[in-house]
């Protein structure tokens, strides 16, 4: 996967050209894939299988000079019906997909999904980005799914974009709610069963049919 991930580098810079790669930070030890300066923002590309503790160190390296991460996945190891606890994180953060080949082509989308655990339980179709020039996430409607509501940016095409745009922040928070509505009522179900056979199962007390 390094020539994809040399190739969405490549990509990346078309539509920033201000935008450098590979750049060193000595004092964190890091080399950023793509940084763009002028908005304090660094694009990490992950082409192969990280860890949560690997992502959290980085976007807290970063941080601590100032910028804010965004993770771009490629979709041949990402975006799948099971997750990692790294990937579950991203999405609940900064993070989008890409579907771009050794050879430059595919594009760069983000979409509505929602989880439970490691398990993606609903996703959208596919929302092509226009472009990687980051926008400040200044307000966002009452109504709106809880992860969107937590960017700092958001990229012009996402999903946080669209659904601003076509009003549909409000269709996208009841998908939320009622998926949480019913992950609650299962889980409740579940522990009051739990309860129940283990009740059943409990041995009873023998200290009664003792003689003195």
């Amino acid at each position: 996967m390094i020539l994809s991930h040399r190739a969405i580098q490549k990509v990346m810079v078309e539509h920033l050209p201000e935008a450098v790669t590979e750049h060193r930070f000595p004092s964190i030890q890091r080399i950023a894939d793509v940084v763009y300066f002028p908005k304090k923002i660094i694009f990490e590309v992950q082409c192969s299988p990280i860890s949560l503790g690997e992502v959290q160190r980085r976007n807290r390296d970063y941080s601590s000079l100032g910028f804010t991460v965004i993770w771009i996945l490629h979709d041949r190891i990402y975006n799948k019906k099971i997750i990692t606890p790294a990937e579950l994180y991203l999405r609940q953060n900064l993070s989008y997909y890409t579907s771009i080949t050794p050879f430059g082509h595919g594009f760069f989308y983000d979409q509505l999904d929602f989880f439970k655990e490691m398990e993606r339980v609903y996703q959208s179709a596919p929302y092509l980005l226009k472009d990687l020039l980051p926008r400040p996430l200044t307000k966002t409607p009452l109504l709106f799914p809880r992860k969107l509501k937590r960017r700092p940016f958001y990229l012009p095409g996402d999903a946080t974009d669209l659904l601003i745009k076509e009003n549909l922040g409000k269709w996208a928070w009841k998908i939320e709610r009622k998926l949480f509505q019913k992950w609650t009522l299962k889980k409740i179900m579940n522990e009051l069963l739990h309860s129940l056979l283990y009740s059943q199962a409990a041995p009873k007390n023998v200290l009664s049919s003792h003689k003195d």
